[in-house]
This record gives structure tokens, sequence and C-alpha cells, in this order.
């Protein structure tokens, strides 16, 4: 049996307490018919603040999940419609079992469709979502010293490299340092030609310096950012470095082939 996988949140929202007004996804699709868009999934922030602000919503919830062999990871997170920001999320992993394939499997045509959009293992819903991993580049987390990196997304402008990804500590509080601009002792992304770009801000939640010291709270994932301002054309980004420090310890976190959006 197919579900809809976002009527559920809107119940349990609704039925918070905290007198939640849910924008139907019919609403949402009004809009998109009216402004001529379709949904895609290289969406980024700033459509869906603006697709929310003209739904009359203060805030989007969006999400998206990748699929791996024995686990289902699922990043959720809550968008800021009048600034654009990333103010509350989570990352959980699920185990893969026969329920959750089921939800997963795409009705075949004979069977009638609940759902106004069915997400497949690299899609999105059309709450609202952060950039998507891309097919072929889903990634597992990196896990380091008790902290949970997911997997980073990078944008490219004229003059620099955007990355962001979300980070939490699992089980514990506990806080770590991410540097930029600090020579040696900075975030580094290398682009497809091995050339080195050392990272010239962090800002990590609310915060945002060349050295940012961050308290994370138990499973509550918060968002990281970097800038790495660049010279030269770069197609596509071979290693990106994280370099943090928690409990006196150097943390590298690294990821490889990183896409570009």
């Amino acid at each position: 049996m197919q579900v809809r996988k976002t009527g559920r949140l809107n119940v349990l929202l609704s039925r918070s307490g905290k007198r939640f007004e849910i924008v139907t996804r019919s609403r949402i699709q009004e809009i998109l018919r009216e402004r001529h868009l379709k949904y895609a999934e290289n969406f980024d922030e700033k459509t869906f603040a603006e697709i929310g602000k003209l739904a009359g919503a203060d805030s989007v919830v969006s999400g998206e999940y990748s699929v791996f062999s024995n686990r289902i990871s699922v990043t959720v997170e809550v968008l800021d419609v009048s600034t654009g920001r990333i103010i509350g999320g989570e990352v959980l992993d699920l185990p893969r079992t026969s329920d959750m394939e089921a939800l997963l499997t795409p009705p075949s045509r004979d069977q009638p469709q609940l759902s106004e959009h069915h997400a497949t293992p690299t899609d999105s819903s059309p709450l609202g979502s952060s950039p998507s991993s891309k097919k072929g580049h889903a990634q597992p987390p990196v896990e380091e010293a008790g902290f949970v990196f997911e997997y980073p997304h990078c944008k490219v402008t004229s003059n620099a490299v955007n990355c962001w990804l979300l980070v939490k500590s699992p089980g514990k509080d506990q806080s770590m340092q991410v540097s930029a601009l600090n020579g040696t002792e900075s975030s580094f992304l290398y682009d497809q030609n091995g050339i080195s770009y050392m990272a010239s801000q962090a800002t990590v939640g609310n915060i945002t310096s060349t050295r940012v010291n961050y308290e994370y709270i138990r499973d509550i994932a918060v968002r990281m950012d970097l800038t790495f301002p660049v010279n030269r054309s770069i197609t596509s980004i071979a290693a990106l470095k994280l370099l943090c420090i928690s409990k006196n310890r150097f943390i590298v976190p690294t990821f490889r082939d990183v896409p570009l959006d």
C-alpha cells in the first residue's frame, strides 16, 4: 500500500499543541503552476524561501533520503522563510526493513496512488528541500571522534565555492571547533587538478568566524557552512577536507568527488 508520506508529518505538526498552520501540498503545487515552475531537485534555499513567502508560510520543512545496503539515511531541515536560513534539522539512520522497502518501491500502474508525489531514493519531498544528492553521488556520512558529518553540498559562484553540511553528536553533548584562514591548520578544498583552496570563513549555526567553536547538543543536527575563494574555473571537487578540533584532538573529515551544483 502506498501512503502519503508528508500527510503524516502534517497531522503530527497540527496535533503538536504549538498551533502550527499547515500550508498543504496542493497549495504549493498551485503556486508552482501559477509561476510556471516545475519542482526540481536543484531548487535551492532561496527558491524555497520565495515559494514559502508566496504561500504565506513562516517556515518550510524539507527532507531527503539516501538508500544504502543496510540502512536509510534521512535528513530533515526547517527553513526560515524570512531569512532563507536553516534554523533546525535532524539526521536519522533507519534500518532497511521490508516495511521501508515497501515505501520505497514505486507503485505499479495497476495500483492506485494515494500520493501526489512519490519519492524515489534520489528524490525529495515537494514541500521543500535542501540541495539534493545527485544520482550516483549518494555517499554515507563520515564518523569521526563521536561526530557524524553528513555528505556536503557545494555550489560554485564566480569567485567562490560554498559548501555546507549537517553535523551532529550522537548520544552526548560535546564541543568542536572548525577552522578557516589559518595557514596549514585550515579546511581545504581540492579541485579537479589537485589545486588547493583555503576556506576563508566558517559558519556553524548562527556563528560566523575564521574559527568557530560550537557546542553540539546530543542528536541535534547543526548546519556548517564553509566558503572557499577561488581564482580559476572549477569543474569538480576532488576532495574536501575539514579541519576540526575536539578535546585537543585534530579531526579531519574528508569527502571525495563532491558534486558541484
